[in-house]
């Protein structure tokens, strides 16, 4: 997330794959990615696949990235 709010979102989106690559359980990065793929790097199917996984996960709505997709 602190790399996202500097504006190194590329970093931050690789981080963050990589996380949920080794904690697939982890809703708050698949929330992080979703936004970031939506709002950032425009990639809307990405954004889809990682806002589900993360709602799977509990995660709550989030209108940012609804709206994005």
């Amino acid at each position: 997330v602190a790399l996202g709010k500097v504006n190194r979102i590329e970093e931050a989106v690789e981080l963050a794959e990589t996380l949920v690559e080794e904690h697939s359980e982890f809703g708050p990065a698949w929330h992080n990615l979703a936004y970031w793929y939506a709002r950032e790097l425009e990639d809307v199917e990405a954004a889809r696949n990682a806002y589900e996984r993360a709602r799977q996960l509990g995660m709550p709505e989030e209108r940012r990235i609804e709206r994005a997709q």
